[in-house]
């Protein structure tokens, strides 16, 4: 997320006349105000840019077809699209030059789903659940691992290895096995009593001991990352034996919807943690803010 932020900002201090930036930078409606103030002008396609003009596409990535469109119109493109996303776009090419039918978990009209099934149409599934992809999926889909902590560090260390432009003096994947036993600690034994408020939840997160420990780094960190999802609004504060999440939104669907989610289901929300992972991982967070 940091990543294509600063891509934008670079961009505005680098490059003469305007900006263009297809789709929100990232999903976060602050970081969109702050960057429009700037001068970025974000546009939902191309046809919204001069031909010849300079664009930025997004972290969530896009389609060969909208690559197809910027080079027809000779758009000078700026890719921030995240490394993450990059390898699932590498993936579904992969698997569909192998002839696999793949089950794609998301939203179908989801930015980063719509580039994403771009790659392979003819083999991509969009569903909702593994459920949704029904008996197809039970003898096609291909598990792999990711939420385990093994899983993490293997898909974030292949990110790296990948990345000829990795910095390996600042990579620190102890770091990241620090964060990934803070999220099962908090997730196992913390205590989190929510109580619905005006706009919203307050959650209080508490535990004792290394659970004391984990939640008091956990809960600060995510906050910014849940901050402007779905027009939400979240902060933390630290307690005595704890935390307290606090995230309210002005629209009464997503009232419901954060008051249904609870404290695990907002701290899991997004697609943020993968790039969380690997920022952590090449030491752009401190230790005891990950």
């Amino acid at each position: 997320m940091e990543r294509a932020i600063d891509v934008v900002e670079i961009a505005l201090q680098l490059f003469h006349g305007p900006i263009y930036v297809r789709k929100e930078i990232v999903h976060n409606k602050h970081v969109v105000e702050e960057l429009k103030a700037k001068g970025a002008i974000f546009v939902e396609e191309l046809d919204e840019v001069p031909d010849g003009a300079r664009v930025i596409f997004s972290a969530h990535g896009v389609s060969p077809e909208v690559r197809r469109q910027a080079k027809e119109r000779k758009l000078q493109v700026i890719d921030a699209t995240c490394p993450l996303v990059t390898k699932v776009h590498v993936e579904a090419r992969r698997y569909a030059r192998a002839g696999r039918t793949i089950f794609l978990i998301g939203h179908r009209d989801h930015v980063e789903v719509i580039g994403t099934r771009g790659e392979a149409p003819e083999h991509i599934v969009v569903v909702g659940d593994v459920a949704e992809a029904g008996p197809r999926a039970a003898a096609e889909i291909t598990t792999r691992p990711g939420k385990d902590a093994v899983g993490g560090i293997q898909e974030i260390g292949g990110i790296l290895e990948a990345d000829p432009d990795t910095d390996w003096s600042k990579v620190r994947l102890e770091a990241l096995r620090q964060h990934l036993i803070d999220m099962n600690e908090v997730t196992l034994h913390a205590a989190a009593a929510a109580t619905p408020i005006d706009g919203g939840l307050a959650i209080a997160v508490t535990g004792q001991g290394r659970t004391l420990a984990a939640i008091q780094r956990m809960v600060p960190a995510h906050a910014p990352m849940i901050d402007g999802h779905d027009g939400w609004h979240a902060t933390a504060t630290l307690l005595p034996d704890g935390a307290r999440l606090t995230v309210t939104a002005s629209d009464p669907r997503e009232v419901a919807h954060i008051r249904g989610l609870g404290f695990i289901g907002l701290m899991a929300t997004g697609a943020h943690h993968q790039a969380h992972h690997l920022a952590i991982a090449e030491g752009q967070r401190p230790m005891h803010t990950y």
